[in-house]
């Protein structure tokens, strides 16, 4: 089934944030396997206005039409962006950016576990 996708969400603001999660990435590496056309994406996952994080997908194009925006993004011309991570659609994560995954995870999820401590 992974063959008949065209991309794969890596992270949201529900899920990730600002930063994907490491598990997130490694299973989009093995799916990557079965399919090299799968892209990389991220979305807002917005249910609600509390529910945003400024994550967003930067899309090349040259005409502002519907057609040029899904080719955009069937081709691969888009970057999905938070103000600390980026991913190309290819989905590639260099050693530093890895590192920034994991420890940022593991900051984020202390900042979220005192915050629940501190409020009644």
């Amino acid at each position: 089934w992974v063959e008949t996708l065209n991309g794969c969400e890596i992270w949201n603001g529900q899920e990730g944030k600002y930063l994907p999660r490491p598990k997130t990435i490694r299973k989009f590496k093995e799916l990557r396997k079965w399919h090299m056309g799968l892209k990389a994406f991220c979305g807002l996952d917005l249910h609600r206005a509390v529910s945003f994080y400024p994550i967003h997908m930067v899309v090349e194009l040259e005409d502002n039409t519907r057609e040029a925006i899904l080719d955009a993004l069937r081709t691969g011309k888009f970057t999905s962006e938070s103000p600390i991570f980026s991913v190309e659609p290819s989905g590639k994560v260099g050693t530093f950016k890895l590192l920034l995954v994991f420890f940022g995870r593991i900051i984020i999820d202390i900042i979220r576990n005192l915050r629940n401590l501190i409020r009644p």
